[in-house]
């Protein structure tokens, strides 16, 4: 004789619950971690992304102030040609 197992419906709803979240989790974090942003132009993650959002996070006034970004202060920063005119692009906006 086989004994079939009964789940309450309280059971079966929290199950579900959980099931819908997980799949909206596992959703979220795949849109996060494919999504790229955009500046000017450049993707996110580049060297001219890098660039512009320098130049946007420190507040820069001048073109000519992007060359801070060549001061060891700021030694994360790779300061190649693209970052330069990635940098250069903020002020054409």
């Amino acid at each position: 004789m086989s004994k079939i197992l009964k789940i309450s419906t309280f059971t079966q709803d929290v199950i579900t619950i959980m099931v819908i979240s997980t799949v909206i989790i596992i959703g979220a974090l795949h849109f996060q971690a494919t999504h790229k942003d955009v500046k000017a132009g450049y993707i996110e993650g580049t060297d001219g992304y890098s660039g512009y959002m320098f130049a946007k996070y420190n507040q820069l006034k001048l073109k000519g102030q992007c060359e801070y970004a060549k001061d060891p202060a700021f030694s994360e920063f790779k300061t190649s040609e693209e970052f330069m005119q990635g940098c250069h692009k903020y002020f054409e906006e």
